[in-house]
């Protein structure tokens, strides 16, 4: 207890209900005892009290209890660790068993009665709103703690709000401690924790116990002390053990290394510093510190940033300490994505080199852990870091080594790296140059051809010719091994070694010597040939005349190579033939044309032609399409134009000779859009399409020109030869696909050309298209050609009537844009309307009141326009059809014969039934007059679905 303490514990160490009572000790008056109370009351039971500690101020007890030894209950916690806040009378209880994180509530009242609230919680009770990166090292610090057991715990003699508790693996806390009494050896750690005014408790650090301590009987601030054990005589027999002297050590805690001579604010600055961050209050903590000056105490900060994770803070330490490298290091590492690894690196600049390593493994940044191994000497780390986790590095590890130990004159441990790292043929020989014999024996015993190469070419520097040709084929160095056998003028084993090897550069270096010795040019150009080197090869043939030779190689090589050989045969009148063909090769066309029309060689002419492109003068390519025109070769001179992108003259030919226009023609023909063109490129495009697509069309080839149109702009031209093809489907798609109205017209007039009365699906195409193409006259004209066929072919009168309302709509509909010329079609439509609908009343009428039907057909055979709307024959076939049924033969005949009177040509039998007309014949006993029509009925057709599609449109 501090020297300020006020507050005293006393145990009642017969009481059965955990009861603990406390004084309060004033120098004014007496000590006088206050009430005790129940600590576990709703809390766990059948738990012991192991110790009992108070803080400096009085203000917080610590009780630390352990399950009672005679308790069989497995569910009890083993361990509990009690906080009593004295003034509030709260108390809460921890379990270190269930070790874990647990966030407290934002708001939570302590009551000051007698009764307190008594919460199980882990170990760890964080404050609410904790930064993430505080929460991490409090979860990282409670996965160090692990499953240990709590045997005491000592507040500071000064700060009343630091708690450290001594933690080992043990179980049993009496067993623990006289095992450390006796051998040290308990795996202890020490746990560093801040307990806040309202019990919430925060570990600020955990630290292995040393082991040649066994305890901690105290904490003042920077120090905790430590029972020390030293040994004071050897045992004077085997069962007596050891004895020891225990003396006190004070190891310094980790957040005040270095500051153990400061002074006592600067210490309980540095106290202030922790607690606040280490429950995140940052304002807190700077205010705690911001009059400190000491470069000691803000590197301390610094650390202790480090390990909270708290790198923003850690940037304001390290200018205060003036290390401008690691601030420099802090500011350049913001572009890693990984906060452990910045965090790494500043922990390298402030010494803490486990620490480091440990931030490098969890940011998962294996690259930067390796290089950390390396700068810290760690090599056989490194190594098997770059094996396992960074291959990508590996190789320069391998070489990083292999310095480092070249360095310390490790020199197998050298060669071994960079082999590894592959830069040994370099680096090795360069190592042991000043060492001969070394590295002599290292060549021999590598067989690497690198590293022959370099030996042989050393010796050779040397004079040891013999010895580096020996090392050149090892090292499998055929041009270096040629060189040296032709500067002993040993030609012919040189050649031995390029036929056998078929090396191209040994093969250039013996025609190159033969060339310069001027030994067998023949074998010179022969190698040449050999070495694919043909412009050297060429210059001999030249030089010495060897045309054949000269030919041969020309083809083999470059086109500069091949005209300057053309130019060599243009010389002689005799082998400008070949000539013409290398300008052919060498792509040198116009010269090769000029050529043959000057030899007259129309032979190859012809194969010259096909390979004309685009930048071949237009002067030639006129000429040559002249010249194969002028021979009757009408179709290869279009291609040469159509290839050469001289359109124009191509079609004026494709029209002039009646050449057909293939589809690939007509694609290689047209002028691709660029997006840039201007105003005249884009005329010219268009104009050469409508051309292409009027020769297409003249030619027959309908889709073609079609397309061509189409790509012009101009639908309706395409329309229009579309039409001719005569393909219903395309144009029934190209109308649909160009919503343009007179091409919607166009396709319904077509279509009304077809039988649309057998295909109800190209008659509801043309409603569709007059419709679309706002043609309402052309469409009302199709309505009335509807009603018309509904009458004349299917006597359908209902029918025409819908299709006479439609029309008359379509009409009505058009004459706001040109009352006068129709004005006349509407009256004359409604009038037969009227008559028609007269007439289907009528019919339906029959069947329930047959006299009102017949004066009803008797009125409209005396209307004066009645042949314009319906079939006078089908109201004499009703009305005769009614009297004869009703045995009025006389009647019927009489009407028969008005119905021939009035329509003299008319077969009877079409509109009566012929056994009517018998039965009317045979009762009058007047005999049958074929001529008139008086047979046998003729049948209408028996395509009944024709009127279904007029049907469901109106």
């Amino acid at each position: 207890m501090g020297p300020q303490s006020k507050v005293c514990t006393c145990i009642q160490p017969y009481s059965r209900n955990s009861r603990i009572s406390y004084y309060y000790l004033c120098y004014c008056r007496e000590a006088r005892i206050h009430e005790g109370r129940n600590l576990f009351e709703n809390g766990p039971e059948d738990l012991e009290i192991v110790s009992v500690e108070v803080n400096s101020t009085g203000s917080h007890v610590s009780i630390l209890c352990q399950q009672a030894s005679s308790s069989s209950s497995s569910s009890s916690p083993t361990q509990v660790l009690l906080l009593w806040e004295v003034e509030t009378d709260n108390v809460k209880i921890f379990i270190p068993s269930a070790l874990s994180l647990s966030v407290q509530p934002s708001s939570s009242t302590s009551s000051s009665t007698s009764t307190s609230k008594i919460s199980p919680l882990s170990l760890v009770a964080l404050p609410p709103e904790l930064p993430e990166s505080v929460a991490q090292e409090q979860e990282r610090l409670c996965r160090a703690i692990g499953k240990r057991t709590f045997c005491d715990g000592h507040w500071d003699s000064e700060d009343s709000r630091l708690l450290v508790l001594t933690a080992s693996a043990s179980t049993d806390v009496s067993s623990m401690k006289h095992k450390r009494r006796s051998t040290g050896e308990t795996n202890t750690i020490i746990v560093v924790v801040f307990v806040a005014p309202d019990l919430n408790v925060v570990i600020s650090d955990v630290i292995p116990l040393d082991p040649g301590h066994s305890g901690v009987v105290g904490v003042s601030i920077p120090y905790i002390c430590c029972t020390k054990k030293i040994p004071t005589a050897a045992p004077t027999s085997v069962t007596s053990p050891q004895r020891e002297l225990a003396t006190v050590a004070r190891p310094s805690m980790k957040d005040y290394v270095g500051l153990e001579t400061s002074e006592t604010t600067t210490l309980k600055a540095m106290a202030d510093f922790s607690f606040h961050s280490a429950l995140g209050n940052m304002d807190e903590a700077f205010r705690a510190i911001k009059l400190i000056k000491s470069e000691k105490v803000w590197e301390s900060m610094a650390r202790m940033c480090v390990r909270t994770q708290q790198l923003d803070v850690a940037a304001v330490c390290l200018g205060n300490m003036g290390n401008a490298m690691a601030a420099k290091a802090v500011r350049e590492s913001k572009s890693i994505p990984q906060p452990e690894a910045r965090l790494a690196i500043l922990a390298v600049h402030l010494n803490m080199l486990n620490e480091a390593e440990r931030l490098y493994k969890k940011s998962g940044r294996h690259d930067l852990l390796n290089k950390f191994y390396q700068a810290s000497g760690q090599w056989e780390k490194a190594i098997e870091e770059a094996e396992h986790s960074d291959r990508m590095h590996l190789k320069t590890t391998y070489f990083n080594y292999a310095r480092h130990a070249e360095a310390e004159e490790e020199t197998k441990v050298a060669i071994n790296c960079y082999t590894k790292s592959g830069t040994h043929h370099m680096q090795v020989p360069r190592m042991l140059f000043d060492s001969p014999q070394e590295l002599e024996d290292y060549v021999i015993r590598s067989h690497d051809t690198e590293v022959c190469k370099w030996w042989a070419g050393y010796l050779e520097s040397l004079g040891e010719c013999d010895q580096a040709l020996q090392f050149y084929e090892v090292a499998k160095d055929f041009p270096s091994l040629v060189r040296v056998l032709c500067s002993y003028g040993n030609f012919e084993k040189a050649a031995e070694i390029v036929e056998e090897s078929g090396s191209r550069a040994a093969a250039y270096q013996l025609a190159s010597r033969l060339r310069t010795e001027k030994e067998d040019v023949e074998r010179a150009i022969h190698f040449y040939t050999k070495a694919q080197c043909y412009s050297p090869a060429i210059q001999l043939a030249k030089e010495h005349g060897l045309d054949n030779e000269l030919m041969k190689l020309a083809l083999l090589s470059s086109q500069e190579d091949m005209i300057e050989a053309a130019k060599h045969y243009e010389q002689s009148p005799d082998t400008q033939d070949k000539a013409i063909i290398l300008y052919h090769k060498a792509g040198e066309m116009s010269r090769a044309l000029e050529l043959c029309f000057q030899l007259k060689q129309y032979d190859v002419l012809y194969q010259i032609a096909d390979d004309l492109t685009e930048s071949t003068s237009p002067v030639m390519i006129a000429r040559v399409a002249e010249f194969l025109s002028g021979s009757g070769h009408y179709e290869r001179a279009v291609l040469l134009l159509i290839k050469t992108k001289q359109i124009e003259e191509a079609l004026d030919m494709c029209t002039t000779h009646n050449i057909l226009i293939t589809e690939d023609m007509a694609e290689n023909m047209t002028l691709q859009k660029t997006g840039h063109e201007s105003a005249e490129e884009a005329e010219r495009r268009v104009k050469l399409l409508e051309k292409l697509g009027d020769c297409c069309a003249e030619q027959g080839s309908y889709h073609l020109a079609t397309k061509k149109h189409t790509q012009a702009g101009n639908k309706t031209r395409a329309m229009k030869a579309l039409l001719k093809s005569g393909d219903t489907e395309k144009i029934v798609f190209f109308a649909g696909v160009s919503r343009q109205r007179d091409v919607y017209v166009m396709a319904a007039n077509y279509l009304q050309s077809l039988d649309w009365r057998k295909d109800p699906d190209i008659m509801k195409n043309i409603i569709s298209f007059y419709t679309k193409g706002r043609a309402l006259e052309s469409l009302a004209s199709f309505y009335d050609t509807c009603a018309q066929v509904e009458i004349d072919e299917y006597q359908d009168y209902e029918k025409a009537q819908g299709a006479l309302n439609e029309a008359l709509k379509c009409l009505n509909k058009a004459k706001s844009k040109n009352p006068t010329g129709i004005e006349a079609r509407v009256k004359f439509l409604t009038e037969r309307l009227q008559l028609v609908k007269r007439f289907a009343d009528a019919r339906k009428l029959y069947a329930r009141d047959a006299e009102a039907c017949v004066q009803e057909c008797q009125a409209l055979l005396n209307e004066p326009k009645v042949d314009t709307a319906i079939r006078t024959g089908d109201v004499y076939g009703l009305l005769i059809e009614h009297f004869a049924e009703a045995k009025h033969y006389r009647e019927a005949y009489r009407l028969m014969e008005e119905m021939h009177q009035h329509m003299p040509s008319v077969n009877m039998a079409y509109y009566v039934n012929a056994q009517t007309i018998e039965a009317v014949h045979t009762a009058l006993q007047i005999p049958l007059r074929k001529d008139r029509g008086d047979g046998s009925r003729a049948t209408a057709s028996d395509d009944e679905s024709i009127g279904e599609g007029i049907d469901d449109r109106y």
